[in-house]
């Protein structure tokens, strides 16, 4: 049980971070014309934030997967956040809130059912990729949907606390 479960998600936890720095690393080539550390850096980042969810419930093979995915999501963010003008200087939304939200569909998407049963998750069904229907997944989708709500909305009402506090 547990100590197979600890394994999966140490040597899921070691895969996931070198595709993400990989595909951040090529992605910035491609769109700057060189090679970028911080990019990787970044992109290695992304992919542990991007696996940190799914870590126990996932193949190894889905763990490389999600990585990558978590670079080119953090790439993608952080270019979305540069068009919008978004003043996020050290990448925190680009490294953690976008790859975090796709770590939580993956599992939606890669999760067993042998390793969801090992990890205890009783109630939890297999992802879309893994033969659950999307179930699991429409079930994460909601939960990433719920999370980033409260967020906006927590941070709306401190914005709009603190400009009523200047104004007075």
């Amino acid at each position: 049980g547990g100590a197979k479960v600890a394994a999966l998600a140490a040597v899921n936890t070691a895969l996931a971070p070198p595709g993400g720095a990989l595909v951040a690393l090529g992605l910035e080539r491609w769109r700057a014309g060189y090679w970028s550390l911080p990019a990787t850096v970044s992109g290695l980042l992304a992919g542990l934030v991007g696996i940190t969810g799914p870590c126990g419930v996932v193949a190894p093979g889905a763990a490389v997967a999600i990585g990558a995915a978590s670079g080119a999501v953090y790439a993608g963010g952080r270019a979305a956040l540069d068009r919008l003008c978004v003043d996020d200087p050290v990448e925190a939304i680009a490294i953690h809130a976008f790859p975090g939200a796709w770590g939580v569909l993956a599992s939606g998407l890669f999760a067993s059912e042998a390793r969801l049963a090992a990890a205890g998750y009783d109630h939890a069904r297999p992802g879309l990729l893994a033969g659950g229907g999307g179930v699991q997944l429409g079930a994460q989708a909601l939960g990433v949907a719920l999370v980033a709500a409260w967020a906006c909305a927590a941070s709306a009402l401190s914005f709009l606390a603190g400009a009523a506090a200047a104004r007075a």
